[in-house]
């Protein structure tokens, strides 16, 4: 008994532990988000408008590139990790599908936007990164 007792504590823990509790949302596809150009992509470029008062939850789809560009040298990614999305409305929280907010390069993953919008306005969302390259194939912060 005392060993069942243990183990339930332990999965129980392991359940809420925040490392281990993802957004509740779902990435799109190369149906829903195609990369055409293969450059990385954010789907949808345009989200729907919040009413104050009233629940809002949207999520979108963001594919990381392949590479970077920069002075004429092409640079290989190996992924980002968000660090935080600015300028939200008051009330709007975010949060990701991807372990440690860590979006691997060509991968789909999910960010969730919810919350209840206390404030009117015009909120051009700014997405803060940490940028790591695939150096003799090591990831290293640039």
């Amino acid at each position: 008994m005392k060993t069942i007792f243990t183990l339930l504590i332990s999965l129980l823990i392991i359940s809420f532990n925040p490392a281990t509790v993802f957004a509740q949302c779902t990435p799109g596809d190369e149906t829903t988000c195609p990369d055409p150009e293969n450059n990385g992509e954010v789907c949808p470029a345009v989200l729907p408008n919040a009413i104050i008062g009233k629940e809002y939850s949207q999520e979108f789809t963001i594919i990381a590139p392949p590479e970077y560009e920069i002075d004429g040298n092409v640079i290989p990614l190996h992924h980002i990790k968000i660090v935080d999305v600015e300028n939200l409305p008051p009330g709007i929280t975010w949060e990701t599908n991807a372990s440690d907010s860590v979006f691997m390069v060509g991968s789909y993953y999910c960010v969730l936007l919810s919350g209840v919008s206390s404030e009117t306005g015009s909120f051009p969302l700014k997405i803060v990164v940490d940028v790591y390259i695939n150096f003799l194939g090591n990831p290293v912060y640039a």
